[in-house]
């Protein structure tokens, strides 16, 4: 009770094909494709009826019947025979000899499952559809007698073939070949769990174009997958759904074609024939009106009609008949194929097929709205060059009026010169005799191969996803910009230009403030980043940094004085050192090694004295950082910024939402320097030197700009109770010797000081952090 159906994977042989027409397969079926000859394969042939006993016996074709001598059930040896097993109890044999009791199972109790199924896209793949062409496969290989080349309608065939036999809604279901069961009243096998093998999550033509990312990718070509084939056509299939919608009125057909394409175009209202005629040139086939019905079939050569001597009647001058050949100079030397390539993105194309040899001239070209492989177009072409000089030869004679079953697009056999020849009737004249006029035919001609022809390799797609943004509050001013903030943004790709959007008060809703024309340069350092000095070259350290796109290019120690090689890195504080470089030295790709470094720039001296850890972000200070936050009125403030491609809505899926805190770094005044200590009769002289923000690296001025409105600062002398701090308007001050006194008691040889220059919105500046001696 607990078991509810039984699963099979269905990989078994629906065909013995080869190459000719002497096999015993091509006695039974004009096609290695017909639906009903592969349909009836499921429940006979190979693995029913006989076996090959080793690979010998295979290629001798020398078959063996498959029997059960012991008990005469040889459905127990037929791995293909569902009809008996499910039918009949079972019963163990141990030693070859049955058991007395048969096990628990009820014949006809329980549904079959094909839990998997299919037919890899190969020629003759119906040989031995459990094969995998994957060369790295113990398993792999090719199906017997393949010759390797890529055939999607094969796989077709077996898939309708499968449907066929086991779906009684199919077209062309055999009664019988699914019993109903007398017990659960429904199908043998399920229908609806016919379950093909294999349809890839992985979407097409993604799979397999991108053959660079995933390994496997070659494998489709002749694999099982559906994925880009399922949506294709068989010719015949196509022939016949072309005829029915466009003939005037429902016609009797007949249609025997082999051929695959992967679409075809019907762009305006056009009669059947306009829309059949160019398939029937390129898959080499005619269309024939007999006894009501319409027959599309190609030259196969089957059941031919051998025309003996007593079947012909003589010309007024006594011939049989008359052989004619072509003259050279009338037959194409090359032929060529347009299509659209279904391969790549169906794109125009075109393929040609020469004849090496021959004193012809003449071209001929072919054009129909097909989307096909490249593959497959140059096997057509080849097909129909070769079949063009074998229709060289034509050939008019007369039979008796008896041989009235005789039709145009009938194949004869004809004795030529003591060899039996094929020719296709193209043209019967009927009178008191039967005039027929035929071309020569050659079957093996249409049975050609694909020729080997690698699919394209496509470079991975770059879609443009949520940028890169990074939020820098930098103690440096950038040219004459306000801006307390910056946003550095990347992409790779880069979609054009990057929109920048800002949440208004309540983050209801978000105003567009500006756009971002070019990439900033972003990247992650790969080693640490050990501490270095400040206001000197730092010639010991230097880091590694893998950037997303970009080039950073080594600069004259002049130009990167000048700031034109700044970086930022940012610690794990979230403090922003700002250095500059010299070197940089391409180490891998996109990544960099920089070195002969100025490291803390901006201000923030103190920051070099930190080593920052591997996995830090960096990035480089030139224009494409887009300023925000402008005015002090967003000192302090908490913003939110969205950024994303401008031709999208700030909503969209490729934007990316950043919250940031604005601080006031880019207004406070720098630290002083060159502290020093002078003792005199009123106490200790302290002096310094201020240092700007704005325009402060000229020589030529006595003095930098203040960058202030006003000068002053705060001088905090350390003492053993806490501290004395003088507040001076220039940059010198007094410490009293009484103050000295009440302090520390008696006269010091040094000093621990903070000397900060104050700014009147911001306060006090960087410290400058120093302990210095009293002369």
């Amino acid at each position: 009770p607990s078991v509810d159906f039984i699963g099979i994977d269905a990989y078994w042989p629906l065909s013995d094909w080869r190459d000719g027409d002497d096999h015993f397969d091509a006695g039974i079926a004009p096609s290695i494709y017909d639906l009903d000859y592969l349909a009836s394969r499921a429940a006979s042939g190979e693995a029913f009826d006989w076996y090959y006993a080793d690979d010998d016996a295979r290629i001798a074709q020398t078959r063996t019947p498959i029997t059960d001598g012991a008990y005469n059930k040889p459905w127990v040896f037929r791995q293909k025979d569902l009809v008996s097993w499910w039918s009949n109890a079972h019963v163990e044999r141990i030693g070859g000899a049955e058991l007395a009791h048969a096990t628990g199972w009820t014949p006809q109790s329980k549904p079959i499952w094909l839990t998997e199924t299919g037919c890899p896209a190969v020629d003759r793949g119906s040989n031995a559809p459990n094969v995998f062409p994957d060369v790295k496969s113990s398993e792999g290989g090719l199906p017997y007698f393949s010759r390797g080349f890529r055939d999607d309608l094969m796989q077709r065939c077996v898939l309708q073939a499968t449907l066929q036999h086991f779906d009684p809604s199919a077209p062309g279901y055999q009664v019988g070949s699914n019993p109903v069961s007398s017990v659960y009243g429904a199908p043998m096998l399920d229908p609806a769990h016919i379950h093909i093998w294999a349809w890839d999550a992985r979407p097409f033509p993604a799979f397999p174009d991108l053959s660079s990312y995933w390994s496997d990718a070659e494998n489709w070509q002749t694999g099982r997958w559906l994925n880009g084939r399922l949506e294709g056509a068989p010719v015949g299939t196509l022939v016949e759904t072309l005829a029915g919608d466009l003939l005037p009125e429902p016609t009797p057909l007949s249609v025997a074609v082999d051929g695959f394409v992967d679409g075809y175009v019907v762009d305006r209202p056009m009669s059947a024939r306009a829309a059949i005629e160019p398939l029937s040139n390129l898959f080499g086939f005619d269309a024939v009106a007999s006894s009501g019905a319409l027959r599309f079939a190609g030259h196969s050569g089957k059941d031919a009609y051998e025309v003996g001597v007593d079947d012909l009647v003589p010309a007024k001058d006594g011939t049989l008949m008359r052989l004619v050949r072509a003259q050279e100079t009338e037959l194409p030397h090359e032929l060529s194929i347009a299509f659209s390539d279904s391969d790549a993105d169906y794109e125009p194309a075109s393929v040609l097929s020469r004849k090496l040899a021959g004193s012809s001239q003449r071209d001929a070209q072919s054009e129909a709205a097909v989307m096909m492989t490249r593959a497959e177009a140059q096997r057509r072409a080849e097909i129909l060059l070769q079949d063009l000089w074998v229709a060289r030869e034509t050939v008019e004679f007369c039979v008796r009026p008896s041989l009235v079953a005789l039709e145009p697009g009938d194949n004869v056999s004809l004795d030529i010169g003591g060899e039996q020849r094929l020719f296709e009737i193209q043209r019967i004249n009927d009178g008191l005799v039967r005039t027929i006029a035929a071309r020569a035919i050659e079957p093996s001609v249409y049975d050609r191969g694909l020729p080997s022809l690698v699919r394209r390799n496509v470079p991975l797609p770059r879609f443009p996803g949520p940028p890169q943004v990074a939020a820098l509050d930098l103690a440096i001013v950038r040219g004459t910009s306000a801006a307390l903030q910056y946003l550095a943004v990347a992409a790779d790709p880069w979609p054009g230009a990057m929109a920048v959007w800002q949440a208004n008060a309540d983050s209801s809703s978000y105003d567009l403030i500006g756009t971002i024309a070019r990439p900033a340069i972003i990247g992650t350092t790969l080693d640490t980043l050990g501490a270095g000095p400040a206001s000197s070259l730092d010639l010991e350290n230097s880091v590694t940094l893998r950037i997303g796109q970009g080039a950073l290019l080594s600069m004259s120690d002049a130009d990167m004085f000048a700031g034109k090689t700044a970086m930022a890195i940012q610690g794990l504080d979230g403090s922003w050192e700002i250095f500059a470089y010299a070197n940089a030295e391409l180490v891998g790709t996109n990544t960099y090694r920089l070195s002969r470094l100025i490291r803390g720039l901006g201000g923030e001296e103190s920051l070099s004295t930190k080593s920052v850890a591997a996995g830090a972000t960096v990035v480089a200070l030139d224009d494409a950082l887009f300023p925000v936050a402008q005015g002090l009125s967003n000192l302090g403030r908490t913003l939110q910024f969205r950024v994303g491609p401008a031709n999208r809505d700030h909503a969209d899926d490729a934007v990316t939402q950043i919250t940031t805190h604005v601080t006031g770094k880019a207004l406070i005044p720098y630290a002083p320097v060159q502290a020093q200590a002078t003792r005199g009769i009123a106490g200790v002289t302290i002096a310094f030197k201020r240092r700007s923000r704005i325009d402060s690296d000229a020589w030529e001025p006595v003095d930098v700009p203040l960058g202030e409105e006003r000068e002053a600062y705060d001088i905090v002398i350390a003492t053993p109770g806490a501290s004395r701090v003088l507040s001076v308007a220039s940059p010198s001050a007094l410490y009293a010797e009484s103050d000295e006194t009440a302090d520390f008691g008696t006269p010091q040889t040094s000093l621990g000081l903070q000397i900060y220059q104050t700014s009147a919105t911001l306060g006090r500046g960087f410290p400058l952090s120093v302990t210095v001696p009293v002369h």
